[in-house]
């Protein structure tokens, strides 16, 4: 395994905050790998955490899981979320790129998705939220439905929206406070 080296996805709509992420992790002297969330690019960073390439998945763009469950191009499949659960290396989910393409009730079931491939993981697992608008009917149900379906995971709430850099700081340094690296 590669003690230094943290896989994290990206999407044109995530770009600015997973740079925000890679800084952060980088000037904790940790190297990151980049994946698109296009559906190629999930199942090869699936496959990498399988094996053992990463000591940490930062996943900031869940695009994908929303193409599956919409039946679009560009889904990962069954197995996307799932290989660091399945390796035991800790974990940072962020729902990022979902913006636009759920209803309230695509949103509830998909976040029992991610609630129980989260929840299956046998290391430290966090899911970060953003700061949801309170006419967010979507991220609202987004939010709502994972708190009913998660146990065991932590679930961090910041106050900043997901495309502030100040988001993408913090939910670098939770990742880092579970590879128990303290963040600068």
């Amino acid at each position: 395994m590669n003690q230094g080296t943290i896989a994290v996805s990206t999407s044109p709509a995530t770009a600015s905050g997973v740079a925000a992420v890679c800084a952060s992790l980088e000037q904790a002297a940790f190297v990151t790998t980049t994946f698109p969330a296009d559906g190629i690019g999930g199942r090869a960073m699936e496959a990498a955490i399988l094996a053992g390439a990463f000591m940490g998945v930062l996943d900031f763009t869940l695009a994908e899981l929303a193409c599956d469950r919409l039946g679009l191009p560009g889904g990962a499949g069954p197995d996307r979320l799932t290989a660091a659960a399945i390796r035991g290396i800790p974990q940072v989910i962020v729902p990022g790129g979902l913006d636009g393409m759920l209803t309230p009730k695509i949103a509830d079931a998909l976040a029992k998705e991610i609630a129980e491939k989260a929840c299956a993981a046998r290391g430290p697992t966090a899911i970060v939220l953003p700061r949801i608008d309170a006419d967010d009917a979507v991220m609202t149900a987004f939010a709502d439905s994972l708190q009913v379906w998660l146990y065991g995971v932590e679930l961090v709430e910041l106050p900043f929206k997901l495309d502030e850099p100040e988001f993408a700081v913090r939910a670098a340094a939770v990742l880092l406070r579970l590879l128990g690296r303290p963040s600068s």
